[in-house]
């Protein structure tokens, strides 16, 4: 595709549209996981007794439930990424393939 061919999709509103919905929908997940690493981190940097708690006595601390926590957030926010990209994103790439289809 060259850029004479590519400067009507460019200003197309559905395009437009789709580039507002993936950009708002990506940095925000981004901000979300970076922002709950980022608390993990700080917590094992300047609080790290708050993590070496024993859970109930043993030998689990709370660290290891909240780490495992934490990958199953963000397991949970790719799921849903992935179902917002499908509801949202794709209706809207298929629009315009059909308006723009040589």
């Amino acid at each position: 595709m060259t850029i004479r061919e590519a400067r009507p999709i460019q200003h197309n509103a559905e395009f437009k549209k789709l580039v507002k919905h993936q950009s708002c929908i990506t940095w925000s997940l981004t901000a979300l996981v970076v922002g709950i690493q980022y608390v993990f981190v700080l917590i094992l940097a300047f609080k790290p007794e708050l993590l070496s708690r024993s859970l109930s006595g043993g030998a689990t601390t709370i660290g290891v439930p909240l780490a495992i926590g934490m990958i199953v957030i963000f397991f949970l926010l790719t799921c849903f990424y992935v179902y917002y990209t499908s509801q949202k994103v794709d209706p809207l790439v298929e629009a315009i393939r059909k308006e723009f289809k040589p």
